[in-house]
C-alpha cells in the first residue's frame, strides 16, 4: 500500500539527508508555510509520488530563502534507492512483497521473544541481523 503522503511540513524545521521518499500517493515532500518553515533536504530520492515530488515553500517568502535542496534524484519515475542495512541470512528465504504480510508467510517467523517467553527455535530469525 502506498503512503498517503511523504513529508508534510506546514511548520517548523526539518532536516533530511540520504532519504528514500517515493511512491506516496499524493507528494513526496510538501513545506507550505510563507514565514514559519525550514526544509534542508540533501542527497535523497524523490520519486513516483503520484502528484508532486517536491513542493519547497512559496516562491520569495521568507521560507524559500531559508529552506535548500540539494544533489537530489527527483523522477515522477522510477523507483529510489534502498538504504536498509539490513540483509535476511543467506539460508533464510526472503517472501515477496506480494506475499510478505499474508498470514501464511508468517507462520514459520515467530515472535521473538515467544508468548510463554522463550527464545524462537528457527535461528534464521534471530534478531541480530
Amino acid at each position: 500500500a502506498r503512503g498517503h503522503s511523504g513529508v508534510y511540513l506546514e511548520q517548523g524545521t526539518a532536516t533530511l539527508r540520504d532519504c528514500n521518499i517515493s511512491s506516496n500517493a499524493l507528494t513526496g515532500i510538501s513545506a507550505v508555510s510563507a514565514d514559519n518553515a525550514m526544509l534542508d533536504i540533501r542527497d535523497s530520492d524523490l520519486m513516483a509520488n503520484e502528484s508532486i515530488q517536491l513542493e519547497m515553500p512559496p516562491r520569495g517568502s521568507i521560507s524559500e530563502r531559508r529552506s535548500i535542496s540539494r544533489d537530489n534524484r527527483i523522477n515522477p519515475v522510477g523507483m529510489g534507492r534502498s538504504r536498509s542495512g539490513l540483509v535476511p541470512p543467506e539460508d533464510v528465504a526472503v517472501a515477496s512483497p506480494a506475499t510478505q504480510y499474508s498470514p501464511e508467510a508468517r507462520t514459520d517467523r515467530p515472535q521473538s521473544p515467544l508468548s510463554d517467553g522463550s527464545e524462537s527455535e528457527n535461528p534464521g530469525w534471530a534478531a541480530n541481523w
